[in-house]
């Protein structure tokens, strides 16, 4: 399961240890069931629930370097929400060296249904956020995006915390409006978990790369509506 924060943990895992590697293949790859017993003895010793293996994500760098990524099943909870766990296990071949493994993620989600096909989607959302508001907000978003429309990239703002600081839309105002309905399709289009986030005034919801952006106006009459969109980037330095 490719997700937004799997993808730049390990991109993040492997460019802190090799730089960035120019031959790294990542896609797609399997491990074998020694490599896969050694991973999950090593999962043990960090969190109590096993490893979902089906959710590897697998990449051999130069000289047999090898990083993946693994979440652990998930634990349904009493209001309705699942928990799991993340992390990323290294085995460097070459010298031979057990697989170790490191946690770097600890995620809630909230189970939904596409209202397009009703497909079953998991919503990651905040590990405090109350789980009847965050079906709420999901509901709302695909509303707002329902109706005709379009809406232009984000601005820069002190104040969004769900705007990526790494970005590749272009600037506000320079023509790059979406169709409400190319958003909408997009987000539904997600076959792991959608990301919904908070804001002070309102919230995004996610299928990396893009991002929605949706906003709460101040004053009594004012309704809430699509606020602008953006995209995440990530980037490996040398």
């Amino acid at each position: 399961m490719k997700r937004v924060f799997l993808a730049f943990a390990l991109l993040v895992c492997s460019s802190a240890v090799l730089g960035r590697p120019r031959e790294a293949d990542c896609s797609p790859l399997h491990l074998r069931a020694r490599d896969l017993a050694g991973i999950a003895a090593a999962a043990r010793k960090l969190v109590e629930p096993a490893l979902d293996l089906t959710t590897q994500y697998v990449c051999r760098h130069r000289h047999d370097f090898f990083v993946a990524s693994f979440d652990t099943v998930r634990i349904s909870q009493p209001d309705g929400s699942e928990r799991w766990r993340s992390l990323s296990c290294s085995s460097d071949y070459r010298r031979r060296r057990p697989w170790e493994c490191n946690v770097w993620g600890d995620f809630r989600g909230v189970p939904v249904a596409s209202p397009k096909d009703n497909v079953p989607l998991m919503v990651t959302i905040p590990l405090e956020m109350d789980v009847a508001r965050a079906r709420q907000d999901f509901l709302l978003a695909l509303t707002l995006l329902d109706e005709p429309g379009e809406t232009d990239s984000c601005p820069y703002s002190e104040g969004m915390r769900t705007l990526p600081v790494l970005r590749s839309d272009p600037e506000p105002g320079s023509g790059a409006f979406k169709e409400f309905a190319f958003l909408r399709d997009t987000l539904l289009a997600a076959k792991g978990n959608l990301i919904l986030d908070l804001d002070a005034d309102g919230f995004a919801l996610s299928n990396f790369p893009l991002n929605v952006h949706f906003v709460f106006p101040a004053g009594p009459d004012s309704a809430p509506r699509v606020r602008c969109w953006s995209e995440t980037e990530v980037v490996v330095t040398s």
